[in-house]
């Protein structure tokens, strides 16, 4: 039901599923192969107030060119990122956009 509703509570997922197949993994099998789930990206979460956007995705960064694109999103909007439980764990924030290029 949350998911029909999209309520805009600055953490959620932006993408679902996972480019890897491994066997000791279930998100495979219960989500299927990476796809995006937030067509507008961290505007599908963000209320318009909130500095700080918290995102649960598994693996993000298996879609290079999305990740940036959010990373890139996120400068635009001085949007600081905390990224959990993504296996590239820890904040991103405009100043360190460069090292993710």
């Amino acid at each position: 039901e949350i998911e029909i509703i999209k309520p805009k509570l600055n953490f959620g997922f932006l993408t679902r599923g996972c480019i890897r197949n491994c066997s000791f993994c279930v998100v495979p099998s219960k989500e299927g192969k990476l796809y995006i789930e937030a067509e507008n990206g961290l505007l599908d979460l963000w209320d318009g107030k909130s500095k700080e956007i918290t995102v649960m995705d598994n693996n993000i960064t298996g879609n290079k060119k999305y990740f940036l694109e959010i990373l890139k999103q996120a400068q635009e909007l001085k949007l600081k990122l905390e990224m959990k439980p993504s296996q590239k764990r820890g904040s991103y924030s405009n100043d360190r956009l460069c090292q993710h290029k």
